[in-house]
């Protein structure tokens, strides 16, 4: 075979590994990488901006371990037919934002706001929860802002805050009226403070008020709710025993 030939093979080999098993463009900086539809994007802390996703696209969002406790904020656009699938872990002190009408899947990993609401929606988007865990310590889990139009469907995953109101609008925190929890997910509100015990569910008020949630402790014991194989640490003066 000639040199000019297998260098041709070996460039479409190498092109065929990348596009086979993936080398997720970075989001890391605030302009989004371009992506085709079906990519994944891997998010960094230094991630800010907007991601505009394209009519009938699908985004996913994924990330190499936790990104914590970055001070940046992004948005993120689905127009009106645009759909991501989250499949990050992500620890921010302000959230994230969802703009436009489409669709927004939390299908695994985190989103885990410190100081603000974990998802921020803008527009008539449809969240949809399906896995994962979505946690909030000081304002709501998911807030409808300004009075955005959501479906909020809660199909799996662990959704969580601290405080009476997980799911509501920026002026009221009433719960936005088009949600729907389903079985396999939860609701979860935790109090402020108070000492309980590991495996019980004082205290969690939670939809569907049968769901299976409980005090526990992580492997780092920390204190937190779990349910199933999901666990999200708590804020506040809240101290789970053994």
């Amino acid at each position: 075979m000639k040199k000019g030939s297998v260098q041709n093979v070996f460039v479409i080999f190498f092109i065929t590994f990348i596009v086979k098993f993936g080398y997720a463009a970075t989001w890391d900086s605030s302009v989004p990488p371009p992506f085709s539809n079906g990519e994944e994007l891997e998010i960094r802390a230094s991630a800010s901006g907007m991601l505009d996703v394209p009519n009938g696209f699908t985004v996913t969002i994924v990330s190499n371990g936790e990104v914590g406790a970055t001070a940046n904020r992004f948005e993120i656009n689905t127009n009106e037919s645009g759909t991501v699938i989250w499949r990050a872990n992500y620890r921010t002190r302000l959230g994230i934002t969802v703009r436009g009408n489409g669709t927004f899947e939390v299908a695994a990993g985190s989103i885990s706001a410190l100081s603000n609401s974990a998802i921020n929606s803008v527009g008539g988007n449809t969240i949809i929860i399906s896995g994962g865990v979505i946690s909030a310590t000081g304002n709501l889990a998911i807030r409808s802002v300004g009075g955005a139009s959501n479906t909020v469907n809660i199909a799996g995953g662990l959704v969580i805050a601290r405080g009476t109101a997980v799911i509501g609008d920026n002026a009221l925190n009433n719960v936005i009226s088009n949600v729907a929890v389903q079985t396999g997910g939860a609701l979860v509100a935790y109090p402020a403070s108070g000492t309980f015990k590991q495996g019980s569910r004082t205290a969690l008020l939670s939809l569907p008020e049968n769901a299976e949630v409980s005090w526990g402790l992580n492997e780092e014991m920390l204190s937190g709710v779990r349910f199933g194989n999901l666990f999200a640490p708590t804020a506040g003066a809240i101290r789970v025993e053994q």
